[in-house]
């Protein structure tokens, strides 16, 4: 049998530094991840995120991603030791590698561009990624998302009702899984 046959799942690796590759074939069970790529680097502590065809998905850490080199007729692959994540954890783990993916992009002396008090609307970086969110949610099936939409529109000019809303929208679970990284870029923002 091909290996291509039992890699049934598709994943996306979740770098600690907030690099990201999606589409990687893999086979999921409940102690390992088996990924037969060698081009991408899989370390420690990094997350995979499995997307499932019922709309679910899964957050593994991963605790050993074990390298094997080709030999003979099998190809070079990751056995990776993992541990899956609660939702709750893995939304605090994604949230805070967006927190330092963010801090390491604008530098460590500058820290994350903040939206203040009273500047909500003109930070251009800030209205950004508020767009980018907004397109996201268009372009997904998420449950009630012209309501979500309007909802955010609603608060953007409020830095407190924004950062509350936004906060509620995490608690939402695997409905909103692939917003997750925005909106947590979002409410780093606005810590």
């Amino acid at each position: 049998m091909p290996f291509s046959e039992v890699m049934t799942d598709t994943v996306s690796l979740i770098k600690k530094d907030g690099d990201r590759v999606d589409n990687i074939k893999a086979c999921v069970q409940s102690k390992q991840i088996l990924i037969m790529r060698s081009d991408i680097l899989i370390e420690t502590g990094d997350l995979i995120q499995r997307k499932m065809s019922n709309g679910g998905e899964e957050i593994y850490e991963v605790i050993d991603p074990r390298f094997n080199e080709k030999v003979l007729d099998f190809p070079a692959h990751y056995q990776i030791t993992h541990r899956k994540l609660g939702l709750p954890e893995a939304k605090r783990v994604i949230q805070n590698i967006t927190y330092n993916h963010t801090v390491n992009v604008h530098g460590d002396n500058q820290g994350i561009a903040s939206v203040g008090d009273n500047n909500i609307n003109n930070n251009s970086e800030f209205n950004q990624k508020f767009s980018q969110l907004i397109q996201e949610i268009q372009r997904t099936d998420i449950k009630n998302g012209k309501q979500i939409v309007q909802d955010l529109n609603e608060r953007k000019e409020d830095k407190e009702a924004l950062q509350s809303y936004l906060g509620t929208l995490l608690t939402k679970g695997s409905e909103v899984a692939t917003l997750v990284s925005t909106i947590g870029a979002l409410l780093g923002m606005l810590g």
